[in-house]
């Protein structure tokens, strides 16, 4: 379902811009995900969990997600490669989400972050 979509998403992304610190990737897939499926910011505190990441907005209008981190902790690089693995670890996983549904939300995302931690150590 929806988890899946924005998931497929993540591997078909670039950079826009990049200061250190900042960075605004652009996930073209993310404006054709219905709006009805449009999810709060709370869906991305999983993104938050990686180790020197402080903030993630999105913008399902532009398809850009800019994200905050500490530069002290954390590279550009990094982050790129950390992203790419937690998709890949949401695609192996997707059957575990696909019941989820729209008010359940909460639920799948506390599921994928106990996954994170159980697969990666960059994770808090």
């Amino acid at each position: 379902m929806i988890e899946v979509m924005l998931l497929n998403t993540l591997y078909k992304f670039r950079i826009v811009h990049s200061l250190p610190g900042r960075l605004r990737l652009h996930i073209p897939l993310i404006k054709n995900i219905p709006s009805k499926w449009h999810i709060d910011s709370n869906y991305f505190d999983a993104v938050k969990r990686i180790k020197g990441i402080s903030k993630i907005e999105v913008c399902f209008l532009t398809g850009n997600a800019l994200i905050i981190y500490d530069k002290t902790l954390i590279t550009e690089n990094e982050i790129l490669k950390n992203l790419k693995s937690m998709a890949k670890l949401a695609l192996k996983n997707r059957g575990e989400f696909e019941n989820y549904t729209p008010d359940k939300q909460t639920d799948a995302i506390n599921h994928f972050i106990e996954l994170m931690k159980e697969n990666f150590d960059f994770i808090e």
